[in-house]
């Protein structure tokens, strides 16, 4: 569909004999025409206990693709990520990339795509390095249009570093989102991050998550 469409999400979990909230905010905004799109999502959880509110994990992407009719496409990208887990306090990423199209169905389509990011990083101890990367990338979207609607989307990410060697990072990331009501949904979500050198320590470290929210749909 061409035009403007996103969403906006919040999920918050609290348990009293540990005094810890947990608060997820998503969202995201995209605009399409017949041969370009442009996105930005955004994302984050906060965790709140008797003492302090902590900026856990940080992601906004800001991207622009265009498409050929054979399906291939061209994109770039802006990204900033911060991951108290993976000792990250943040990261600035710019990236290209090409990828194709494996298949466009009115249900689901599959994309490989592979690219260049070039990170500037600082970690928890206020040391900052540069790094770069090659980027492959798998993804999987299925859509449902029966009532209720539901969409499942899978974002695989590998990241190798030519700058530092022997560095490799992972992103996962599988979301479903299934309508209640009309423009209100469930959205449920599992991440996983891996680096084998985290900014903080240089040795290998592991983040992963489930998120349940509600969001609302505009278009």
């Amino acid at each position: 569909k061409n035009g403007f469409n996103g969403n906006v999400g919040a999920g918050y979990t609290y348990t009293k004999s540990s005094e810890i909230g947990r608060l997820n905010l998503d969202g995201s905004v995209r605009y399409s025409a017949p041969k370009t799109e442009t996105k930005l999502t955004v994302s984050t959880i906060l965790t709140s206990d008797s003492i302090e509110v902590k900026r856990d994990r940080e992601d906004v992407a800001l991207s622009f693709s265009y498409t050929f009719k054979s399906l291939w496409t061209v994109g770039s990208g802006l990204r900033y990520q911060r991951n108290l887990e993976l000792g990250l306090d943040r990261r600035w990423q710019e990236g290209i990339s090409v990828g194709h199209k494996l298949f466009v169905r009115k249900s689901q389509q599959a994309v490989l795509l592979t690219g260049m990011a070039f990170n500037q990083e600082l970690n928890l101890e206020g040391v900052q390095r540069s790094n770069t990367e090659v980027i492959l990338q798998a993804s999987y979207d299925l859509f449902s249009f029966d009532e209720p609607s539901l969409t499942i989307a899978i974002v695989q990410t590998g990241y190798f570093s030519v700058t530092q060697k022997g560095r490799i990072r992972y992103d996962g990331n599988m979301s479903t989102n299934w309508e209640l009501i009309s423009d209100f949904n469930l959205n449920l979500q599992f991440y996983h991050n891996y680096d084998r050198e985290s900014p903080e320590t240089g040795e290998p470290n592991v983040d992963y998550g489930f998120v349940v929210g509600l969001s609302y749909k505009f278009d």
